[in-house]
């Protein structure tokens, strides 16, 4: 009760003890940050530059497929893993191993740092850019045409 004697000192007490579980929890967060940046950075496959060394900081990650047009013009779909980090956005193709293609779910999901522990994904960078570089167009509701990026300069 607030009418205790040690009510106000056990207030305070409380409100440092919430601070340090707060900075502990940033820390851990962090550290698996810098983790998972170090990881993709030495184990993306023709990735001509080192992520950890640019400050990169792992915003998202997504599954998409890449569409292209061969030379028959016939309409060709590849699955592409797209990871936005706050500096690059970096495509890869995702090599699954024969195990992990049983599972269609897992596939077709977000690759997670489980499939890497297992060494059940292999990533091959196929391009990346600055995010400067970006130009997201938002998609038109009318045609249904999907959102397009584009890649300037």
């Amino acid at each position: 009760p607030s009418s205790h004697n040690d009510s106000v000192v056990l207030q305070m007490a409380q409100a440092h003890i919430e601070g340090i579980t707060d900075y502990l929890n940033e820390a851990r967060r962090s550290s698996e940050q810098a983790m998972i940046v170090q990881y993709l950075g030495s184990n993306i496959q023709k990735l001509h530059f080192k992520l950890s060394n640019t400050n990169q900081i792992l915003l998202r990650q997504d599954p998409i497929q890449w569409v292209s047009i061969n030379t028959d013009e016939q309409q060709m779909t590849k699955p592409r893993q797209l990871f936005m980090f706050n500096k690059t956005l970096v495509c890869c193709a995702p090599k699954f191993k024969k195990k992990a293609r049983v599972d269609v779910v897992q596939r077709s999901s977000a690759i997670n740092p489980d499939q890497f522990a297992n060494d059940e994904v292999n990533l091959q960078c196929k391009w990346y850019c600055p995010i400067s570089q970006l130009e997201i167009t938002e998609p038109d509701y009318i045609t249904k045409d999907a959102p397009l990026i584009t890649v300037t300069g």
